[in-house]
């Protein structure tokens, strides 16, 4: 793997100040560019005043809350954007003192473009991971929504491919920031090892000295960066709430990341903390057999929300393969989100017919000039897989606030 233009920012906000102050370091390692991960960190220190982190840590374990719906939701649609602007619309809106890390993966070989966040609470108690989604102009990431031939996930079950692949090129970092998470670490540290491990190939004069001169942490005056030592299995487990949650692409693999924990014995303590899965607009993951393993194991935990008339949860089509959902589903109203005692999802026969349906219904929405008749019900909508959508269910607020 070669790393290429690792970058960390790190945003120190004391309290009464409101404007972050940001020092960045860009570098490039002189090896060919086929292989492209970025990791970047930073830090918001907020007066955290009323925090809805004890809110989240205390909540209950296999059972849905608006609130936590409101939370990730408004993570899942601001996974969309920079670093930067994710940890403001997250956290120091709702002054929470937060760290944050953000891995970004790129291999246009292997159609891969993924970007996992994680932000971790000022007391270290709680951990998000959230995964960005299908992006419009990026069209490695629609390859990957793509790529449905099934892969098998070690001996539970049939998954596709593309997701899996996405998932599992992020894994190993995403692992490592959540062990240190779990004894109580930061993850901000975490990254920052993870970038100096990279740093030492220097023959003259070591990457982690050089940048130990860039870097608002804390150091001694002169010499390198001086790091906490990482985590041990000596050290106590001390995160108490995990959540995991996505939009689109990003919700498959939020499932895909919980199979992962549940699929080892070395996340046993993760999958006592994992309080849910929070995914919006997410397409089928696997067969009937992942289905059935997994659904045993952490069903009662994933919560899936549909928005309307979404066509990607009923995707991908009948015609890829055997793909079913499990979890407890939820669909918009004008309460919010309402749960549905069976899955009422309508699987798409094919890609190509579901997708001509699902784009008239967004044409005849967006350009009223082409209204259809009233008796005409199409049952797949594009449109209705806006972010947007499933941000103003989860808050329930007027139009235009929800961006606050």
């Amino acid at each position: 793997m070669i790393i290429d233009g690792i970058r960390i920012s790190t945003t120190q906000e004391r309290r009464h100040q409101r404007r972050p102050t940001q020092v960045k370091k860009t570098r490039s390692l002189s090896e060919p560019r086929t292989y492209r991960s970025r990791i970047t960190s930073g830090r918001c220190w907020y007066d955290p005043g009323w925090s809805s982190v004890d809110y989240l840590v205390n909540a209950t374990e296999g059972s849905h809350d608006r609130f936590l719906a409101h939370v990730l939701g408004r993570a899942s649609a601001w996974a969309y954007s920079d670093l930067d602007s994710f940890a403001r619309a997250m956290y120091c809106s709702q002054r929470i003192a937060t760290e944050f890390v953000s891995v970004a993966t790129t291999n246009p070989a292997l159609s891969v473009h993924t970007t996992a966040y994680l932000a971790q609470s000022h007391d270290r108690r709680m951990v998000i991971v959230c995964f960005r989604g299908t992006e419009l102009q990026n069209f490695a990431t629609w390859m990957t929504s793509g790529s449905t031939h099934p892969d098998l996930l070690l001996s539970s079950g049939h998954v596709h491919g593309g997701f899996f692949r996405a998932t599992s090129v992020l894994w190993n970092a995403v692992q490592t920031l959540l062990y240190s998470a779990q004894k109580g670490h930061s993850i901000c540290d975490a990254a920052m090892r993870m970038k100096s491990e990279f740093g030492n190939c220097d023959r003259h004069e070591s990457q982690r000295c050089r940048d130990a001169k860039s870097f608002q942490i804390d150091r001694p005056a002169d010499g390198p960066i001086d790091l906490p030592p990482a985590p041990t299995s000596e050290d106590p487990d001390r995160l108490e709430a995990l959540y995991i949650t996505g939009h689109s692409l990003g919700g498959a693999m939020a499932v895909l990341t919980g199979a992962l924990i549940y699929e080892s014995h070395e996340f046993q303590y993760l999958q006592r903390k994992l309080r849910g899965i929070y995914t919006f607009g997410q397409p089928m993951v696997g067969y009937r057999d992942f289905a059935e393993i997994f659904g045993k194991r952490f069903g009662h935990k994933l919560f899936r929300h549909l928005y309307d008339h979404d066509i990607v949860p009923a995707l991908p089509p009948r015609t890829a393969g055997h793909f079913v959902h499990f979890g407890e589903e939820y669909t918009s109203s004008d309460e919010g989100w309402t749960r549905q005692q069976s899955n009422t999802t309508r699987v798409a026969r094919t890609f190509i017919g579901s997708t001509i349906i699902g784009l008239i219904a967004m044409l005849t929405r967006r350009l009223p000039v082409i209204p259809l008749p009233r008796w005409v019900k199409l049952p797949f909508s594009w449109d209705d897989h806006d972010p947007i959508n499933y941000l103003r269910s989860s808050q329930k607020m007027a139009t235009g606030y929800e961006l606050f």
